[in-house]
């Protein structure tokens, strides 16, 4: 799942396109509160734009995690260095 805190959500101000019909709870290792979805927004990786979609997150304490969706569908390659 690609994620994304509410914190850089306000700053790159997409807060205004989440879609609160997709609010939850993310299980795992813990629990966070999942405040919406935003279905479409664009990124840049060096100079790579990518199409993503994201889960904000209420207490997330990183930015943006990438997702298996993402890299699958972008085809990204991860090396070693």
């Amino acid at each position: 799942m690609t994620i994304m805190s509410q914190a850089c959500a306000e700053r790159c101000s997409i807060m205004r396109l989440v879609d609160k019909r997709w609010a939850g709870v993310a299980k795992g290792v813990g629990t966070q509160p999942i405040i919406g979805r935003v279905h479409l927004v664009q990124i840049q990786i060096e100079g790579d734009f990518l199409a993503s979609s994201f889960a904000i997150m209420a207490d997330q304490p990183m930015d943006m995690l990438l997702g298996l969706d993402v890299m699958k569908r972008h085809q990204v390659s991860v090396l070693k260095g």
